[in-house]
This record gives structure tokens, sequence and C-alpha cells, in this order.
């Protein structure tokens, strides 16, 4: 299989996957938004489009091309920024999940760095249509795996442009990044109790014109983000399996009369 992303194989090579018993999806969800003056706008969606590339190599998976436009935070009231409401990202999300549904696929992951895309949308979904989904949140995943997390979250930039092929867009975030170091401009980060609070909750917080989530700095490389996407893919590779194991206990819950909840169900 030359490449695992669905909108680059045609239509007998995704059959084939799905008839020989492959049946996961994952689904990238990137975002347009101004995260550093060094980083392109769409830093989140390089990210999870080679963390899904890698993933879907580890775990004999495919994956849809990248979601480019969410909800975005910090900085919506910034030149750059393209902010979709969360109801319209969400329904979007939704209809392509029953679509993958629709075509075979029983292990979808949603990877984002959304928080409502990563906890509500499964639990809906669950609900509505007793089928498990997962997400992976990449602001839990640097939280657990990287140490500085603005310079880790720089350098899985570097790092997913390298996996995609765009080492010249990779060389000039270097050189842009080496420039700003020397110039000291006057940018502004989130406050350090903002940032400590975010490790452990949802926090909203709005950047001013100066403000960026992630400055320049010295400590970010291509190969340390390289190091923390595949400390990631060999993480998260069991889970993808757990899913399938876990979306077959559901279907033979459901043949032996629970529903959920553990209630009994019966046919007078």
């Amino acid at each position: 299989m030359l490449s695992r992303c669905l909108t680059e194989m045609p239509s007998r090579v995704a059959n084939a996957y799905l008839k020989r018993g492959g049946d996961i999806c994952l689904v990238p969800v990137g975002s347009v938004e101004r995260v550093g003056p060094h980083l392109p706008l769409g830093s989140r969606c390089f990210v999870v489009e080679a963390l899904a590339k890698m993933l879907a190599e580890a775990a004999d998976a495919l994956y849809l091309p990248v979601i480019p436009y969410s909800t975005v935070g910090d900085t919506w009231k910034q030149p750059g920024s393209v902010d979709v409401p969360e109801e319209t990202l969400v329904t979007y999300v939704r209809d392509v999940v029953d679509e993958l549904i629709q075509n075979g696929f029983r292990r979808i992951i949603i990877m984002t760095y959304l928080d409502y895309l990563r906890y509500s949308l499964p639990c809906e979904y669950y609900e509505e249509e007793e089928i498990a989904l997962a997400g992976i949140h990449m602001r839990e995943g640097l939280h657990r795996f990287a140490g500085d997390l603005p310079q880790a979250e720089a350098s899985l930039t570097l790092a997913a442009l390298k996996v995609l092929g765009r080492d010249a867009l990779a060389e000039e975030v270097e050189e842009r990044t080496q420039k700003l170091l020397a110039e000291k401009p006057p940018f502004t980060q989130v406050p350090a109790s903002v940032a400590e609070l975010r490790r452990w909750a949802i926090l909203a917080y709005e950047m001013g014109p100066t403000g960026f989530p992630v400055l320049p700095g010295k400590g970010a490389s291509a190969a340390k983000g390289e190091r923390l996407l595949t400390r990631m893919v060999k993480e998260f590779v069991p889970a993808v399996a757990a899913l399938g194991d876990y979306n077959d206990y559901i279907r033979r819950r459901e043949s032996r009369g629970f529903q959920r909840g553990g209630r009994f169900s019966f046919e007078l």
C-alpha cells in the first residue's frame, strides 16, 4: 500500500482493505490560527496530519486528509486566525463519521486540539449509535510526554513538516526563529499562572495583538519533535487495538439482551 491516506488511493484499494478486515480510520482535525510569530498559521494542521500518517502506518489504519478549520481559542480576534463556530464543526465531523461507519469502518479516532471533539462528540455518538469512537487530544499528549510545552509544540511542527515532505517550509521556520531570537521582538506569551492552570483545567484566555501561545525559543528542533511523535505513536497503537475489542464487547452485550446502563430488555 503506497499511501494510507483515503483520498490518495483508488476505491478498489480502500475496498480491499475493508474486505480483509481493516476497520480503522483516523480523522485529523487541525486549525488555521496564530500560534507563534515564527510558526505557520497551519501548524496544528501539520502536526495532526503527520501523527495520523505515522499512526496509520504503525497500526494498519487509513486516514483522512486533515480538516483544517475549527474553533480558535486565544487568538480568534487576530489576523490570520480562521474561527469556525463549534456547532458547525461538530456537525461536519459527525457527518464525516457517519459516512465512515456506512463504508464499514468501526474503529474511528479523532485527532484534535479541541476539547469538545475529544470528549463530547464520542460520548454523544455512543449514546445515540452505540458505537465507541475515540479522541486523541494533542494537548494531553504534550502534557504527558513533553516538558517545555511551547518548545515541544514548535518541535512537533518542525518534525511534522519533515514527515509530510515540507522540508523547505521547515527550513523557513527555523530561519525565522533564529532571526526573531536575534531581534528580541516585543512579543508576549500566555502568563505563567494561566499556563499552569491549563495543565489541569480547560481555561479560556484572550491574547492581545502582541500575544502568542508559542514564542520562539532555542530548544526547539525537528529531532526532538520526531522523538515525541514516535513516542506518541508507540503509546497509541495498543489503544487502537483495544478500541476494536471494546466495540466487539458492545456488540456482544447487545446480543445478550442488555441495553446501556446494564438494564435488561425483553420482547413480550
